[in-house]
């Protein structure tokens, strides 16, 4: 999946340089708080959920809708997490795009004939600029709606 990744981010302006002693204490942190931010409230709010469908205690609700809030701030700050100097939450999205691209599928059908198709691709593109690095680079992503 990181290749993926890779493929769809574009350096635009190249920033001051940083040590790799600080990109790997930068690594660390922004992984530290990957999984206290993200992952454990991800992980508690599905017990929660699971534990509220046959107690039904409405007390549940408000434990859910805490953890919803800690979740969703958490997967929008470590999807801010520059490519370049791994620091948690320094990207600013200066421009958003949304474009679409027809691309060529081949499609096999029930009595094996091929088929040549061409769909539709949503996609999403984001121009941000690192607040520590002062970096600035362009992601492409699939959108789903």
């Amino acid at each position: 999946m990181n290749n993926k990744l890779e493929e769809n981010f574009n350096l635009i302006k190249e920033g001051k340089k940083i040590s790799n002693s600080e990109i790997n204490s930068n690594k660390q942190n922004s992984k530290k708080r990957m999984i206290i931010q993200y992952l454990i409230p991800l992980i508690l709010l599905i017990i929660v959920a699971i534990l509220y469908i046959p107690t039904q205690m409405n007390i549940l609700l408000i434990f859910f809708a805490i953890l919803v809030f800690i979740t969703l701030w958490g997967w929008d700050s470590s999807s801010r997490v520059c490519r370049n100097c791994k620091k948690w939450n320094s990207i600013v999205w200066i421009k958003t795009e949304k474009i679409s691209k027809k691309t060529n599928v081949k499609k096999q059908s029930l009595f094996n004939k091929n088929k040549k198709k061409q769909v539709l691709v949503k996609m999403t593109r984001l121009t941000g600029e690192c607040k520590h690095c002062k970096c600035e680079y362009e992601i492409e992503k699939n959108r789903l709606m």
